[in-house]
């Protein structure tokens, strides 16, 4: 699937998108499946009242409910939700139990993404994406076994609820469909990879150029903390930080700022973070996050367009879980590898694009981070300022 942000081929996926932005914003993760849990005992309760009354409008409210919210939280990780079709032969009891149990294996994966537990084997882990497909398949047969249309059901709830909650939640925030991304766009659609249309990518919170550094790092921890637990099984590419503009923007002090960034993301990391407690110039160094070995590239204005990290508008730090290039067919002897690197080599070359092709044969990652704006140039030492602090303030504003 190509995947554009904020748009996907299911319709009423979709449609659950548009309800969401319009009534106030995502929810964390980890609120979205403890409304599943609260629409599950208040179908419960539906399904005890209607085996008395023989009342099934209350059933098919609560599973439309079950159905929508759990899309929301698909939203979030970029899982494109799949169309089910009914099939006969399922008696409701059995139905429910199954829903509760996979409502528990959601929560279970949630709980770690986005919550405090870590599980104490990885073995058989499954994909959110996986459980989420199982969950609503479930939803479908428990319509079916109460011979309700859930798709009906489903369009009559996204309507009313477009009406009736409108403003009623605070402002959310969506790393999948962020500012940010919009942002990057032209950035991807730019980019001779040939995989950067399809790559599957998070945004971090827009930059707030009146705050210091560190501020602006503490709103962005929490959504790539996230994104590095559920990155590699969820099949997620890439986190973007947009960083904020100066008044006079000059390379030295993208520099500066690149370097602290980096300093500061790993100095709030969650998990020890040993990035910056050895040298940083030497060959398979790699900076790091909640465990998770990255490649870290910046794009930004500031180089010339034939540049191979040229933005069209603003400065953008994109870093990229390494297991995503093994995903690809990239890296660790892989037999595409060349292959593949030749063709991005002659995808720049056709563009009119310079590619740095001495510099990433140096074997020296920290060097290719932040590219020089004149690739004949010496390595960037971004590495080499100061360590920051929390409290340190850059001359930024809006740009």
């Amino acid at each position: 699937m190509t995947w554009v942000s904020g748009s996907w081929t299911n319709r009423r996926q979709q449609l659950v998108h548009e309800l969401v932005e319009g009534v106030g914003g995502y929810w964390r993760p980890i609120a979205g499946v403890t409304r599943v849990m609260e629409e599950l005992g208040e179908l419960s309760e539906e399904t005890e009242s209607a085996g008395a009354e023989g009342d099934t409008a209350g059933i098919a409210n609560e599973l439309a409910d079950l159905w929508i919210i759990s899309t929301a939280v698909a939203n979030l990780f970029n899982i494109e939700v799949e169309p089910f079709a009914s099939r006969p032969g399922h008696q409701p009891r059995r139905e429910l139990g199954r829903l509760v149990q996979h409502a528990g294996r959601m929560a279970r994966i949630v709980n770690y993404y986005d919550g405090p537990k870590t599980p104490r084997s990885f073995e058989g882990w499954a994909t959110l994406a996986s459980v989420i497909r199982d969950f609503q398949a479930e939803v479908y047969l428990l319509a079916h076994a109460y011979e309700l249309s859930l798709d009906q059901a489903i369009d009559r709830k996204i309507s009313r609820t477009v009406h009736l909650d409108r403003g009623r939640f605070s402002t959310g925030f969506n790393p999948s469909t962020s500012k940010t991304l919009e942002h990057f766009e032209q950035v991807r659609a730019d980019s001779r990879c040939p995989f950067a249309s399809t790559a599957r990518l998070w945004g971090g919170p827009q930059w707030n150029t009146g705050k210091p550094i560190g501020y602006n790092v503490d709103t962005q921890m929490p959504y790539l903390i996230t994104f590095a637990k559920a990155a590699v099984p969820e099949g997620l590419d890439g986190f973007v930080i947009e960083l904020g503009s100066p008044a006079r923007p000059t390379f030295q002090r993208l520099v500066k700022q690149f370097g602290q960034l980096l300093r500061l993301l790993a100095a709030r990391d969650s998990r020890p973070n040993p990035s910056f407690q050895h040298p940083v110039e030497v060959p398979g160094w790699q900076f790091s996050l909640y465990g998770m070995p990255m490649f870290v590239s910046v794009f930004s204005a500031l180089y010339p367009a034939h540049h191979p990290r040229h933005a069209p508008r603003g400065t953008f730090v994109l870093l990229q879980p390494e297991e995503s290039f093994d995903t690809h067919g990239i890296g660790g002897g892989r037999p595409r590898t060349e292959a593949l690197k030749q063709q991005v080599r002659q995808r720049f070359a056709a563009a009119g694009q310079d590619y740095a092709t001495e510099m990433i044969g140096r074997r020296l990652e920290a060097c290719i981070y932040l590219l020089p704006q004149r690739l004949t140039d010496e390595p960037v030492r971004w590495w080499e300022n100061d360590q920051p602090t929390g409290q340190l303030t850059l001359p930024f504003e809006a740009g």
